[in-house]
């Protein structure tokens, strides 16, 4: 009996601190999301877009307007394609470039993103483009933010 108590409880343990690990975003986690823009996939991105949204230096406060950049982007026939990561950092130990560009944005940062938060850079035909990124949501994980060069 008392060794099944101690069982169940290192696995309860063990449990607990899986949980606790920050998420850090491999290359196929990142190829999802791509894959997901590349794809034109609004009905898909909304599902892993969290709102409030940064883009660029502007804060997204409405489903409906994060909806309006996805569609943009598709309607546009934007196509990240082939990308190499350059940088992954989490937020938390580090702030990204764009965090500093005014007290809006800084507080989004302060407000919306935790130890899970993750920018990844990557380097594109187009330039860099980062995203802030989040634990998965069915397999995906959730944007926060995106800022790159004019697609």
């Amino acid at each position: 009996m008392r060794r099944s108590v101690v069982l169940v409880g290192l696995g309860a343990l063990l449990l607990a601190g899986c949980v606790t690990v920050p998420y850090t975003p491999d290359e196929d986690a990142v190829s999802r999301v791509v894959a997901l823009i590349d794809g034109h996939d609004v009905g898909a991105l909304m599902e892993v877009s969290r709102v409030p949204f940064l883009f660029e230096s502007e804060i997204l406060l409405r489903p409906a307007d994060v909806e309006g950049l996805w569609r943009g982007l598709a309607d546009a026939g934007v196509v990240i394609g082939s990308f190499r990561i350059k940088e992954v950092f989490r937020v938390d130990e580090r702030r990204p470039e764009w965090s500093g560009v005014d007290m809006e944005v800084a507080a989004f940062f302060s407000r919306y993103t935790d130890r899970d938060t993750t920018c990844v850079i990557l380097e594109t035909v187009y330039g860099e483009i980062a995203f802030l990124l989040g634990r998965p949501v069915r397999g995906v994980p959730q944007i926060l933010g995106m800022r790159g060069p004019a697609l």
